[in-house]
């Protein structure tokens, strides 16, 4: 194991981590104990950390016994610890793939952010050092097993004895193990980047560990002000997100591995990765097309469930946005199709749950069923016996209501998640989506509380103060989930006629003031979707967003009508301008913000957007931009 060190160690160690902070989930909150350990011991410098690790014991320390693999940059041994006279695994660098110090600190990096992530999933690491040549090593639990990729090349060539070991639904349980590894570096900010059926080992007692984080890489706001150039982004071809395929750094985020994990479970129900090609080059392209055929059209028996094939394809889509929100929905998504219950991806009717309710309850139902036909065939022999036969008729019904009594139940289960798909569309601006939510989960359970006050809400917004008030106000006896501001307002202005525009602006500060102003965005874009006067409601639309934005002085509004086709709306040199709510619903040809803070454009649906002027903001990437279909001129 001795080597020589040709490299300088005061080199500067390599950045590893995503240095933009809009990329951090909501649902991500770091510890103090988290930030030290993430942010300060993967920190230090290469100096310090070589004279920390240096080990030179190591060469009569461990025993090598043999070569497991050798590829890529690494070369794992089956060694003896001499000490504690157990056998481990042990990672090295061998000498002449050491092209630079950056290679050394990317090991040590991999070594360092795997050892922090102890999880039952994550191969433990026991010992990170340097020889006393300067080499790095570390050594890790031996795993007895074979890869994930091995076991599904035996499935794909049928092999008997993996097939009846490897059931679909014994995967799938692997593919949960695999899940909730990726979903605990989450939690921590860490990326994966290369998760794969390679990298996933199946032990001898089915012990799952999902390996190699050499390309992980970790979340981080620490480095903000970092200059260091943005690498190429690494992965294999096959299963890397399209962002990934792009080599843009700064897009990586938690939906990067949540499509990777897709790309394998792909792999597991078709036996293939979801993208293939004779070259690399074709692979990557493929990758960034999103042209993948969905599993279940995929001629192979027994067919693909349904089910599996949303869920997998909601993982792989090519926007970040429609894949899953987090690994947490994705499991519950593939646990709800283990128990047979209905799946996220499959955006399910009420078909689809009355029938896998009969399929979880099949005995049931058959029961039923032959009750129901026993019955006809005693009433049909039951005219020798009327009170015989009106004794097998009351029972038959009975069975009949009770079973009625269960199926109304389910829809009352079943409301809930229509309102929870209403509030997503509600949130993301697809009003009439989330219309149609609404009145399914009003259908199913018409005294839900929280639906009947997002009814109430929407009234609001419509102007419906009337409606507003007796849906808040209990006026049919049914309860609403109590909201005392937007009950005043709603009685305020319940016998007000139409709002003019003039009103426009102090029924808007109302809105401010009774803590509602997330119900704006809608009530503008309502307002503006129906004909109007320019002159009056683009006056009044200024004075509601000097209202909205009070930190901006002096606000100014100008527009230039397009006909019927539109606006071009000019806010420019209007300096920490931030909220855009007011221009909600209008057909905005062209949109000027020169000169402004960072105004969220999402809520304004810029459908038919062609120019949109962007000079001295506060925009870092595209993304905060949105997808705007029509824009030729940015």
């Amino acid at each position: 194991m001795k080597k020589t060190d040709p490299f300088n160690n005061q080199t500067p160690q390599p950045s590893r981590e995503i240095l933009n902070p809009d990329l951090f989930s909501e649902e991500i909150r770091f510890s103090d104990t988290e930030q030290i350990l993430f942010q300060e011991d993967l920190h230090q410098t290469p100096t310090a950390s070589t004279e920390a690790l240096t080990d030179s014991t190591a060469d009569t320390r461990y025993i090598p016994l043999k070569k497991i693999r050798d590829g890529g940059m690494k070369t794992i041994w089956e060694v003896k610890d001499t000490r504690s006279q157990r056998t481990l695994a042990m990672a090295l660098i061998q000498p002449e793939r050491i092209a630079s110090q950056d290679d050394i600190e990317s090991f040590l990096h991999e070594a360092r952010l795997t050892a922090h992530l102890q999880h039952p999933h994550i191969l433990p690491i026991y010992d990170i050092a340097l020889e006393k040549n300067g080499n790095p090593y570390f050594t890790m639990k031996l795993l007895r097993g074979e890869t994930l990729e091995t076991i599904l090349h035996r499935l794909q060539h049928h092999d008997p004895e993996t097939e009846h070991t490897y059931t679909l639904t014994q995967l799938l349980h692997i593919f949960l193990n695999l899940c909730d590894a990726v979903d605990y570096a989450h939690t921590k900010g860490v990326l994966h980047l290369d998760i794969k059926p390679a990298n996933v080992m199946i032990g001898d007692f089915g012990e799952v560990h999902l390996l190699d984080w050499g390309l992980a890489t970790l979340l981080t706001e620490s480095n903000q002000n970092d200059t260091t150039p943005q690498k190429m982004v690494g992965g294999t071809p096959g299963y890397m997100a399209p962002e990934q395929a792009l080599g843009n750094k700064e897009d990586l985020h938690f939906h990067t591995d949540i499509y990777m994990l897709c790309a394998l479970l792909y792999q597991i129900l078709t036996r293939t990765p979801p993208h293939t090609g004779e070259t690399t080059e074709a692979i990557m392209r493929h990758s960034t097309q999103g042209a993948i055929i969905p599993p279940s059209q995929i001629p192979i028996t027994p067919p693909l469930p349904k089910a599996l094939s949303s869920i997998t394809m909601k993982g792989l889509a090519v926007h970040p946005a429609e894949r899953y929100a987090n690994v947490a929905a994705l499991k519950n998504d593939i646990r709800n199709y283990l128990k047979g219950y209905a799946t996220l991806a499959e955006n399910p009717t009420l078909i689809t749950h009355l029938q896998l309710l009969i399929n979880r309850h099949r005995i049931a139902f058959v029961l039923l069923i032959t009750a129901l036909i026993v019955i006809s065939i005693t009433l049909f022999f039951s005219f020798r016996s009327i009170q015989a036969s009106e004794k097998i008729a009351l029972n038959a019904l009975d069975q009949v209501q009770q079973k009625k009594v269960y199926i109304e139940q389910t829809a009352l289960n079943v409301a809930p998640d229509y309102l929870e798909l209403a509030q997503q569309h509600e949130y993301q601006y697809r009003y009439t989506q989330a219309d149609k939510a609404l009145t399914t989960a009003l259908t199913f359970n018409p005294l839900h509380p929280e639906s009947r006050l997002l009814r109430a809400y929407i009234h609001l917004s419509h102007f419906e103060f009337q409606q507003a008030y007796d849906l808040l106000n209990q006026t049919d006896g049914i309860p609403t989930t109590p909201n005392l501001p937007a009950l005043r307002l709603a009685n305020k202005y319940k016998n007000t006629l139409p709002i003019t525009d003039a009103q426009l602006p102090t029924l808007i500060q109302a809105f401010i003031q009774h803590n509602l102003t997330p119900l704006l965005p809608r009530l503008f874009h309502h307002l503006n979707q129906a004909p109007f006067n320019p002159e009056t409601r683009f006056a009044s639309l200024e004075k509601c967003l000097q209202k909205l934005n009070p930190d901006t002085p002096n606000l100014t509004l100008r527009h230039t009508s397009f006909g019927s086709a539109g606006f071009l709306i000019d806010l420019a040199q209007n300096s920490e301008l931030n909220t855009l709510t007011p221009l909600s619903g209008l057909p905005i040809i062209i949109l000027n913000l020169n000169g402004t803070e960072r105004p969220e454009l999402a809520p304004l649906q810029l459908d038919a957007l062609r120019e949109l002027r962007l000079a001295h903001t506060r925009f870092e990437s595209l993304n905060q931009i949105g997808d705007l279909p029509q824009l030729n001129i940015l």
